[in-house]
């Protein structure tokens, strides 16, 4: 027996969000226009900058971040590893299977959320109640396919987020568990149980080819707009990286290739934006958005800034000297990713946040994971950087670089399957992407010549696709498609002088085909739902190393 939801909807608006994100009503009411309906999904189901928290857990989890604990031992921390959002910080980036029970033992705080499950499935229900209500409103057939086809995109994007953290990785095993399938907007009777993984990417899939189709039967001009809706290019963007999760290569190259045609958009060239003073490094210190509009890369822009902080913008500690501070960040880019990026590459001075130290035993540069966008100078004398926090700055963005690295591996990946004339497209995009990414003077082609066989041109996609999306919160699935290679790396637990002598830290290890690559689903949705299935990670705590 279904009842159907009440088709009520309040529009509970926080924060101070610009005019063209505000819905034009903010009571309780039921549309009765498809125009109305429009304005309820902004509320309802768009990820905006002031209120969501659904990708506070990706980066933490990821082996783009690493601990950072060489720092001036005379520098205080004193209480400072107790703290409940450095526990909370640990609980993620030692990978511990029971992770809600824990983070809710250590008490941390109200906005450091644990569980991204309940958020991303409350905007599933509203992109169903708005599919459900549109054939019960008035209004022109372009209105209502207006309202559907991004209803449909972001009810799959949300699906392709949940099933990446919460589902086996589709490339290790379609037939695992996945997460529940809720389409409608009925009410059953049944709690709902988990779907296959393959029935989850089949149901993605359905709903952005519906979006794309819907999407082109609009005027041309209406197909994409800088309205922070999504539109045409986002859904045939989800597409392709629906298609590369999946390891489709042919089709996620399709969908790639023509996103790369769309003349509306192209890549930044990074080399004018030093040329223009941008260099996130001490000296300078001068910052460029990249989450905004005026980046020509983007299609829509998403999410809240503070998810990608959340646990990565603590300070150990700082020390004042001759105008400067030095901060002893608790997490930092890790080692392997710095040291990939080649002389010359301009992400290096504009994706990460750099700060030198140095004293009698110390002389080293530190690279905060601090993403792309939202950051602020905490004043011209310290030097000292900070993310913009409790602001309306979106914190994500689909660009169209990503299409060029889509592109890239997937024909990477055909070309090792025999198809040759892939290579040569597989290296045509990276060079693309590449010639905009490096100084003028440091830039040189890729050529087929330059890797010895199929393999090594693949492992160079993937090591750019990690370089250029570095703290966008895609690492983690990525890690998880490409093999679930084995993680090692330290929590350090106290202060030092030197990285040989009075470092304490902890060794974890994630192992190769670990069941930690997938998330467990928190105990609170579990307790609550008992037709929920488990994925087979709760256990044991993560044993670890120590050096003391």
């Amino acid at each position: 027996m279904k009842k159907n939801i009440i088709y009520a909807l309040t529009l509970l608006l926080t924060g101070a969000c610009s005019d063209f994100l505000e819905p034009k009503s903010q009571t309780e009411f039921t549309p009765t226009q498809a125009d109305q309906l429009n304005e309820v999904l902004l509320g309802v189901a768009y990820p905006r900058p002031d209120a969501t928290e659904i990708n506070v857990l990706l980066d933490l989890l990821s082996d783009d971040v690493s601990g950072a604990g060489v720092h001036d031992g005379a520098i205080s921390t004193t209480g400072f590893y107790d703290r409940s959002e450095v526990q909370a910080a640990k609980i993620l980036y030692t990978w511990q299977p029971e992770y809600s029970r824990l983070m809710q033992a250590a008490n941390q705080p109200a906005n450091a959320h644990y569980d991204v499950y309940t958020p991303i499935y409350k905007f599933i229900v509203g992109a169903n109640a708005v599919i459900d209500r549109v054939g019960n409103v008035g209004g022109t057939v372009e209105e209502k396919n207006n309202v559907l086809a991004q209803a449909y995109t972001l009810r799959g994007f949300y699906y392709l987020q949940l099933v990446n953290i919460f589902g086996e990785p589709y490339t290790a095993n379609p037939d695992g568990l996945g997460v529940p399938l809720k389409i409608t907007s009925d009410v059953e009777e049944r709690t709902m149980a988990r779907n296959t993984v393959g029935e989850v990417y089949e149901q993605i899939l359905s709903d952005l080819k519906e979006a794309e189709r819907l999407f082109k039967t609009l005027p041309e001009g209406k197909q994409f707009r800088k309205d922070f809706r999504v539109n045409l290019p986002t859904a045939q963007h989800l597409l392709a990286r629906a298609y590369l999760y999946m390891g489709r290569w042919a089709e996620a190259v399709e969908c790639a290739n023509a996103l790369i045609a769309r003349p509306d958009f192209s890549l930044i060239n990074l080399q004018d934006l030093v040329s223009a003073g941008y260099t996130n490094v001490p000296s300078s210190r001068k910052y460029y958005n990249f989450i905004t509009y005026d980046n020509p890369e983007c299609y829509w822009l998403w999410g809240k800034s503070d998810d990608l902080y959340l646990f990565t913008k603590n300070i150990i500690a700082r020390q004042m000297g001759n105008n400067e501070r030095a901060c002893a960040y608790l997490m930092q880019a890790s080692q392997d990713i710095v040291d990939s990026f080649e002389a010359g590459d301009a992400r290096k001075l504009l994706y990460m946040v750099s700060d030198a130290y140095s004293n009698a035993d110390i002389n080293i540069t530190r690279y905060g994971a601090l993403g792309k966008c939202g950051i602020t100078l905490e004043s011209v004398s310290s030097r000292n950087c900070w993310p913009t926090t409790g602001s309306t700055l979106f914190g994500h963005a689909m660009r169209q670089a990503e299409a060029y690295l889509i592109a890239a591996e997937g024909n990477a990946m055909l070309n090792k399957q025999g198809d040759a004339a892939a290579g040569q497209a597989a290296i045509t995009a990276l060079n693309a992407l590449r010639s905009k990414r490096f100084l003028t003077a440091n830039y040189t082609p890729l050529t087929l010549a330059d890797f010895a066989d199929a393999d090594a041109l693949v492992e160079m996609t993937r090591a750019e696709r990690r370089r250029e999306l570095c703290f966008e919160s895609l690492r983690w699935f990525d890690q998880r498609r490409q093999g679930m290679k084995r993680v090692e790396r330290r929590w350090y637990t106290g202060p030092g002088t030197t990285e040989s002598t009075n470092i304490h830290y902890e060794t974890y290890v994630l192992e190769e085909n670990d069941p930690g690559f997938t998330l467990p689903i928190p105990h609170t949705v579990i307790e609550k739902n008992s037709y929920l299935r488990q994925a087979p990670t709760v256990g044991a705590e993560r044993s670890y190393t120590e050096k003391i």
